[in-house]
């Protein structure tokens, strides 16, 4: 199935683009959609979104077509075809 992984801010520099398609398998969730990308060969990006550990950051805000998915159920909430998955890094600044 077809989904779409978004970034923005660093995240866009660092992934090289702002937006990528993936063809993930059925019953994918976001974290394993995320582990795709990121084992995509881009170290960089994969330091962004993961931990050591490999868990998701939690300062990385994650959104499955504009709703906010908790980095503690990326790995429960299933997508479907055609899904948008945006990321976001911590923003700061006065």
């Amino acid at each position: 199935m077809k989904v779409a992984i978004q970034f923005e801010a660093q995240l866009r520099q660092v992934a090289g683009t702002g937006n990528v398609d993936i063809d993930a398998p059925e019953g994918s969730t976001v974290l394993t959609a995320l582990q795709q990308v990121a084992s995509s060969g881009n170290d960089g990006l994969r330091d962004r979104i993961f931990t050591e550990e490999g868990l998701l950051q939690a300062s990385v805000l994650v959104f499955v077509n504009d709703q906010p998915v908790p980095s503690q159920s990326t790995n429960d909430h299933v997508l479907n075809a055609g899904d948008t998955v945006l990321l976001l890094p911590p923003i700061s600044g006065g």
